[in-house]
């Protein structure tokens, strides 16, 4: 995990968000026995339970390193079939959640640590029901980049 003060090489945390559907056991599974062959600490929650993922944060009994944030796959519709509760779930995963990880890691991650938020491309392209994605899109890069300007607290 790096060389950080009083770290121990060797640990290692893997989390994976819990998504309602038939596709996301076997992909649990799958994380949940890599992390047990590597003698990693498991979480699996769903992330944008900030409730949950504010608890994550305050169990850790230890600074970490590295942390990196997935986001679901984008919400497409043409304007016609706009569905406001998929948008606004796509609003917690996409932009709230980045901003929830960035607020709960001060103090929990290690100077010089990271936060890594990974999102698609998708949206960067023109076409009939982009237009929610590609906005979604463009604000994350815009997110992150005003985010590395805050004051970190040191661990």
């Amino acid at each position: 995990m790096g060389d950080t003060p009083n770290s121990d090489p060797t640990s290692l945390v893997v989390s994976s968000r819990l998504r309602r559907s038939s596709r996301a056991t076997p992909c649990r599974s799958v994380l949940r026995q890599a992390g047990l062959e590597l003698g990693a600490t498991i979480a699996a929650f769903e992330a944008t339970d900030f409730d949950r993922l504010d608890k994550f944060f305050d169990a850790l009994s230890t600074p970490i390193d590295h942390v990196l944030i997935t986001s679901p796959g984008p919400y497409y519709a043409p304007l016609a079939g706009f569905d406001l509760e998929a948008a606004l779930r796509d609003i917690d995963a996409h932009l709230l959640l980045p901003l929830q990880v960035a607020r709960n890691s001060v103090g929990k991650v290690w100077p010089g640590g990271t936060l890594l938020f990974m999102g698609g491309t998708g949206g960067r392209r023109t076409a009939p029901g982009l237009y929610f994605m590609s906005a979604l899109s463009a604000a994350l890069p815009a997110l992150t980049k005003n985010l590395a300007l805050e004051p970190r607290r040191s661990v």
